[in-house]
């Protein structure tokens, strides 16, 4: 990917999950959802090196983003997984090994042809160009380490992460309102969830029909955000 195809905002929303790191992580099939749960398949046996994410501090991604900056860290600002395994729990009542979630997802979606394509697009920009965001400081967390994607917290939904940070992380809160137009990051701001701090992993309660027009709500937000985030992020090249 060169400066003129990132002129294009497409270029920024395409899922690049087997391009960024070629030949050093394993070619994950499939698209969409099922593409997602392949994903996660692959990473917890090992068999993925880099997560793309970590393609914003490259040489190449500090070029996409702006080397001036001064990057040390990245992450994903939508985690796909987050909403898919709302729903899939929703369903089942308890967690489902991607595996076989990848085997029952006709089922899952029965009647829900919108809400899957919802998803599908989602799942895929996961792993896009516009959702990816380098920083200067750290805010991604992992097992033993408090950050963006506690799983008992926020769960990795950025308004969620946004509004705890201010009192668990008020270096990273000030980071993010001192960049938040320079770097594009309005998704922390004007993203909703619909979801509280230390609840937001509960599964969507799919027998109510309310619930599902919420979360169904919520993947519409989280597409639109990137849409902007992209239009924002290409115009800089066009710019140039």
């Amino acid at each position: 990917m060169n400066e003129v195809e990132l002129k294009e905002k497409s270029a920024w929303l395409r899922c690049v999950r087997n391009e960024v790191f070629q030949g050093q992580n394993i070619v994950t099939p499939g698209e969409g959802i099922e593409g997602l749960l392949q994903y996660r398949i692959d990473g917890n046996e090992g068999r993925i090196k880099h997560h793309p994410d970590s393609f914003a501090k490259t040489p190449v991604g500090l070029m996409f983003y702006g080397a001036e900056m001064g990057w040390r860290y990245s992450d994903a600002i939508f985690n796909g997984w987050s909403f898919v395994s709302r729903f899939i729990r929703g369903i089942e009542g308890a967690y489902v090994e991607p595996t076989r979630a990848i085997e029952l997802l006709d089922r899952y979606f029965d009647g829900r042809s919108s809400l899957r394509a919802k998803l599908d697009i989602l799942a895929d920009r996961h792993h896009c160009l516009a959702n990816f965001m380098p920083s200067k400081v750290c805010i991604n967390g992992w097992e033993g380490y408090d950050g963006k994607g506690n799983y008992l917290r926020d769960n990795d939904f950025p308004d969620i992460y946004y509004r705890r940070a201010k009192k668990d992380f008020p270096l990273v809160w000030s980071w993010l309102n001192e960049n938040m137009h320079r770097c594009h990051l309005e998704a922390f701001l004007t993203f909703r969830s619909g979801l509280k701090d230390g609840s937001a992993h509960c599964p969507v309660d799919t027998s109510s029909r309310k619930e599902i027009l919420l979360f169904e709500a919520s993947v519409e937000n989280a597409l639109e955000c990137l849409e902007e985030r992209a239009a924002a992020l290409s115009s800089r090249f066009v710019a140039a």
